[in-house]
C-alpha cells in the first residue's frame, strides 16, 4: 500500500501549496499552515516506504534512501537558487544586500536556512529575503537525514526483542512529537512575542508535524483493517479539513496562541485526520474530502507542489523589487502564472529526468555533467553576489549599545570641540577654527534617523555657515517612548509587539548630558515606527493615528521642549518628509505622514501658548521633497543621500542634508 500511488495525497499537496502561495500574496491569513500539512505528509509517506522496505527486504538501505531524497529535492533547488540569484543581480539587487543574499542562497543549498533565520531578523519582518521560504525545506532535509538513522537503531533494538518495528517506531515517533510539542510550548512562553519566529522556524519545535505523520504511518501499518469503519474516517477527514480551513482563515503566524496554547499541535492532528481519511482512496471516491483531493486540478497542483513552493516566493519578491508599484491583483496573477510555468518546466526538464534517470538523463554521460553544471552554476552566482557586494553602511555595523555609549559622553566633551573627540564613531581629531559667537551649537536627538544625521555630519571645517558644533545624543532604536518600557509592533499590522533594546533606558541620561552643554538649539527627529500601534508597559494598546496615542506622544515631546527651554535652547521638530520607496508599512502611507506632522505642529503651538517656548517645526524644502511636499516624492538628491529610504547612508549624504536643509533651516530661524 505504501508503494502504490495514491492520487488523493497529490490533491492534499496541491491544496496545501495553494494555501501557502495565497498566504505569501496576502490573501489567506493562515495559509502558512499548508507547510504543516506538507510536514505531516512527508513523515507519513517516508515512514510508510521504510516499513515496506523492512517488510520486503528485512533491512533498511539508508544510503539508497538518502540517494532518492537527493535526486528528488536537490536538482530543483540548484536550478532555482542559480536562476533567482542571477536574475536578482541582473535587476540590480542592492549591493549592500548582496552578501546577505549569498549567505541566504548558501544556507538554502546546504539545508540550514531555518537556523540562519532563527538567529537573524524576525521571520515576519524579513519579507525582502528571496529565500525566506527555504526554512521549511531545511527542516525537511534535516528530518530526512536523521530519521532513517533513528529507524535503523530502533530496527536493531526491535529485532533483539522480537518486537514489531512498526510498534517500536510508532511509540518513538509519538514520544518525539509530544516532546517537540512540549518544547514548543515551553520555549514560546520564555520568548517575547517578537521572538516567536525562533519557535516558528526551529527544527526542534517544528519536527512535531513530521513525527506526527510518522506515528500515523506506524499506526496504520499495525491496525486491523477488518475493523475499519469508512464512515469514521470520512467524518474525521471532514473535521480535520474544517479545523484547517478555519485556522487558515483566522490565525495569524505571529499569534502567540499558536505557540503557547497548542495551535500548531491542533493543526498537525487535523492534518493527520485528513491524511488518514484519504490515504487509501482512489480517484473514484465520492466522499467530500476524497472527491476534492482527487480532482484533476488539485492533483496537478500536487504533482508540481514542490516546484511551486520553490519558485512562487522569489518570483513574487523579484516582481515587487522590479515594479514596486504593481497592484496586488496584477502581482498575484503574474506570480501564479510565472510560478506555474517555472514549476512545470522544472518538473519536466529537471526533476523527473534526474529523479528517475529517464529521458535525457538516462545515460550516465549526460547525468554526471548535468549535476556538475548545476553545482558549478550555483557556486558561480553565489561568488558573483559576494564579489559584487558593497560593505554595509557604517551605521548598519553599529548597534544600539555602541550608539548609547557614544551618546553618554560627558557634557564637557560636547561643546564647540565635541566633534573632534576621538571615539569609535567620531571623526579623527582636527583643529577647530574660531567660530563667531552667533554660530549655533546644535544638539540632535531621536532614534536611528537622528543618529545617522549626527553620525554622517560634515567635518568640523565643513560645517554649514552659522553652525558651530553638532552634538549627537541620538541612540539607535530609541525614540520618544523607548526608555519607558513601551513595546512597538514589528513587521506591520498584525505583527508582534517587542520592547526597545535595553540600552534605550539610557536615553534620558544622554539627553540630560547633552543639555548640560548648553546647546543653542535642540533638534528632534521623531522615529515614525513608534507612531504605529504601540503597547504601554501596563499592556494597553494605543492604535496608530488615534487621539490617545497622539496625546501620549505630545506629552513626551512637550517634556523635551520644556527641558530645552530650561537651559535656554530653542527646540526644533523635524517633519517626517517624503519617505523613499523602500520604506515599509504605515510609514509609507501619506495619511500617516500627515498625521505625524500635524501632531508635531499641534504640540509646537501648545508649547508656545502654554510655556512661551521657542519651538518650531522644520518643514522640507524643494531640495528635499518635490514641490516641498512632505507626502510627495523625494528629490533625486535626497534619494541618493538616504538610499531611497529615511536614514542618511553616507558622509556625502550627511553633508548634503546639513548644507542643503538642516543647516540653513536652523540658522534662518
Amino acid at each position: 500500500m505504501a508503494r502504490r500511488h495514491r492520487p488523493a495525497l497529490d490533491g492534499v499537496r496541491g491544496l496545501a501549496v495553494a494555501a501557502v502561495v495565497a498566504y505569501h500574496l496576502g490573501y489567506l491569513r493562515g495559509g502558512y499552515l499548508g507547510v504543516d500539512v506538507f510536514f505531516v505528509l512527508s513523515g507519513y509517506l517516508i515512514t510508510g516506504l521504510v516499513l515496506v522496505e523492512v517488510e520486503q527486504r528485512g533491512q533498511i538501505n539508508v544510503r539508497a534512501f538518502w540517494g532518492r531524497r537527493i535526486r528528488r529535492l536537490v536538482p530543483a533547488v540548484l536550478v532555482m537558487v542559480t536562476a533567482v540569484v542571477a536574475v536578482a543581480l541582473a535587476l540590480g539587487w542592492p549591493e549592500a544586500e548582496r552578501r546577505a543574499l549569498a549567505i541566504d542562497a548558501t544556507a538554502t543549498l546546504t539545508w540550514w536556512a531555518n537556523w540562519r533565520q532563527a538567529g537573524g531578523a524576525s521571520y515576519w519582518a524579513s519579507g525582502e529575503s528571496l529565500f525566506r521560504h527555504a526554512w521549511s525545506l531545511s527542516i525537511e532535509e534535516q528530518f530526512y537525514l536523521a530519521w532513517p538513522l533513528v529507524i535503523l537503531a530502533l530496527a536493531v533494538a526491535a529485532r533483539r526483542r522480537t518486537w514489531p518495528l512498526s510498534t517500536v517506531l510508532g511509540i518513538a515517533a509519538a514520544v518525539g512529537a509530544a516532546s517537540s510539542a512540549a518544547w514548543l510550548t515551553v520555549l514560546s512562553h520564555r520568548l517575547g512575542d517578537a521572538d516567536l519566529s525562533r519557535a516558528y522556524v526551529g527544527t526542534d519545535t517544528r519536527v512535531l508535524a513530521p513525527l506526527a505523520g510518522c506515528a500515523l504511518a506506524c499506526w496504520m501499518a499495525r491496525r486491523d483493517r477488518s475493523r475499519d469503519r469508512r464512515a469514521v474516517q470520512v467524518v474525521g477527514g471532514l473535521v480535520g479539513t474544517a479545523i484547517l480551513v478555519a485556522m487558515m482563515v483566522v490565525v495569524d503566524v505571529s499569534d502567540p496562541a499558536m505557540y503557547r496554547q497548542g495551535g500548531f499541535i491542533v493543526a498537525a492532528l487535523a492534518a493527520c485526520l485528513v491524511v488518514r481519511s484519504i490515504a487509501e482512496v482512489d480517484d473514484r471516491a465520492r466522499e467530500p474530502v476524497a472527491w476534492l483531493t482527487t480532482r484533476p486540478l488539485t492533483r496537478y497542483l500536487g504533482t508540481r507542489s514542490y516546484g511551486l513552493y520553490l519558485w512562487s516566493w522569489p518570483v513574487q519578491v523579484l516582481i515587487v523589487f522590479r515594479w514596486p508599484e504593481v497592484p496586488g491583483v496584477a502581482l498575484a496573477a503574474a506570480t501564479i502564472v510565472l510560478s506555474l510555468a517555472l514549476a512545470e518546466a522544472s518538473g519536466r526538464l529537471v526533476e523527473e529526468p534526474l529523479r528517475r534517470n529517464v529521458g535525457w538523463a538516462a545515460p550516465v554521460r549526460a547525468r554526471r555533467p548535468a549535476w556538475a553544471a548545476g553545482a558549478l552554476g550555483a557556486v558561480a552566482v553565489v561568488w558573483a553576489s559576494v564579489a559584487s557586494a558593497a560593505p554595509p553602511p557604517a551605521h548598519e555595523r553599529i548597534d544600539t549599545n555602541a550608539s548609547a555609549a557614544a551618546a553618554l559622553r560627558p557634557a564637557e566633551t560636547t561643546t564647540t570641540t565635541t566633534t573632534t573627540t576621538t571615539t569609535a564613531m567620531d571623526d579623527p581629531p582636527a583643529s577647530v577654527p574660531d567660530q563667531p559667537a552667533a554660530d549655533l551649537r546644535v544638539m540632535v536627538t531621536g532614534d536611528s534617523v537622528a543618529w545617522t544625521v549626527g553620525y554622517y555630519k560634515p567635518s568640523v571645517a565643513d560645517f554649514p555657515p552659522g553652525i558651530a558644533s553638532v552634538d549627537s545624543r541620538a541612540i539607535i532604536g530609541c525614540g520618544l517612548l523607548a526608555a519607558e518600557g513601551w513595546s512597538f509592533q514589528q513587521g506591520g499590522a498584525g505583527g508582534p509587539f517587542a520592547p526597545a533594546a535595553e540600552a534605550c533606558i539610557e536615553q534620558p541620561e544622554a539627553e540630560r548630558l547633552g543639555l548640560e552643554g548648553s546647546p543653542d538649539v535642540v533638534v528632534l527627529f521623531p522615529g515614525a515606527w513608534e507612531w504605529g500601534d504601540v503597547r504601554a508597559p501596563d499592556g494597553e494598546v494605543f492604535a496608530a493615528r488615534s487621539p490617545e496615542l497622539a496625546a501620549v506622544l505630545k506629552d513626551r515631546m512637550m517634556r523635551r521642549i520644556v527641558a530645552a527651554q530650561d537651559v535656554g535652547a530653542r527646540f526644533v521638530l523635524v517633519e517626517w518628509s517624503c519617505p523613499g520607496s523602500t520604506v515599509a508599512d504605515v510609514r509609507a502611507d501619506p495619511a500617516f505622514t500627515r498625521w505625524i506632522n500635524q501632531v508635531m505642529a499641534d504640540v509646537a503651538a501648545q508649547a508656545i501658548a502654554e510655556y512661551g517656548a521657542t519651538v518650531e517645526v522644520l518643514a522640507p524644502t524643494a531640495e528635499v521633497c518635490v514641490d516641498a511636499n512632505p507626502v510627495g516624492l523625494p528629490t533625486p538628491a535626497k534619494i541618493e543621500a538616504t538610499g531611497d529610504e529615511v536614514h542618511v547612508v553616507s558622509k556625502a549624504g550627511g553633508r548634503w542634508i546639513w548644507h542643503s536643509w538642516l543647516g540653513p533651516g536652523l540658522v534662518a530661524r
